[in-house]
C-alpha cells in the first residue's frame, strides 16, 4: 500500500496497488486480427491485436517483429498511417504506472526510432525514445511513467513503408484510491 499527502492539505490518501500484465490474449482466436478499442482497463486509439497463427499464415514470420515479441497466441500493435504510427492507450479509471513491456519494430530490421510519451491530466510529463529492430526488446520505464493516465507511442519509418510497433506483456500497476484520512 502506498501512502501519500496531496499538496499539504493534511489529507492523506491510501492507495492499493493492482499489478497486471497486458497480454492481448483472448481477443482473437489466433487466426485473425482486429482493431483494439477497449481492453484490460485501457481505451486504445489506433491500435490492433493480431493472432500468431494469422501472422504466420500471412508471411509475418520470425524475420519480422510480429512473432519475435509474441509470448503466447496474440500481440498488440500500433496501426500505421502511411509510414507513421501514433497510438495512445488511456486508463479507463485513475492513474497507473507503466513498468515494462516487450516491444519490436514490425518491419525495420536496421532500427526504427520510437517515442513513448507519458501523460497526466492531458499534459506530457515524460518521454523515452528508443531504437527498435525486429528483435524483441524488454523495455523498462522510469519514474516519468509513474502515476500517469495515458501513454502515446509514436514512430515514423522514414519512408512510406509501414511503421508498426509490436508489443506484448506490458506490466502496469493501477493506482486505486481506497481511503482518505484528514489529520
Amino acid at each position: 500500500m502506498l501512502l501519500h499527502d496531496d499538496d499539504d492539505d493534511n489529507v492523506f490518501h491510501a492507495h492499493s496497488l493492482d499489478t497486471q500484465r497486458v497480454t492481448f490474449e483472448g481477443l482473437v482466436t489466433g487466426i485473425h486480427h482486429e482493431e483494439l478499442t477497449d481492453y484490460d482497463g485501457f481505451t486504445w486509439t489506433a491500435a490492433g491485436v493480431v493472432g500468431k497463427k494469422w501472422a504466420e499464415k500471412n508471411g509475418y514470420g520470425a524475420d519480422t517483429g510480429w512473432l519475435n515479441v509474441a509470448h503466447d497466441h496474440s500481440v498488440g500493435y500500433t496501426i500505421d498511417d502511411h509510414g507513421t504510427t501514433d497510438t495512445i492507450f488511456t486508463s479507463d479509471s485513475g492513474t497507473f504506472t507503466l513498468q515494462s513491456g516487450f516491444f519490436a519494430s514490425a518491419w525495420m530490421h536496421q532500427g526504427e526510432s520510437v517515442t513513448f510519451t507519458a501523460f497526466r491530466g492531458g499534459v506530457a510529463v515524460g518521454s523515452e525514445t528508443v531504437v527498435l529492430t525486429t528483435d524483441a526488446s524488454h523495455l523498462h520505464f522510469g519514474k516519468d511513467f509513474q502515476h500517469i493516465d495515458a501513454v502515446e507511442i509514436t514512430a515514423t519509418s522514414g519512408t512510406d513503408s509501414d511503421s508498426n510497433v509490436v508489443m506484448d506483456n506490458l506490466k502496469v500497476v493501477f493506482d486505486q484510491a481506497t481511503h482518505d484520512w484528514v489529520v
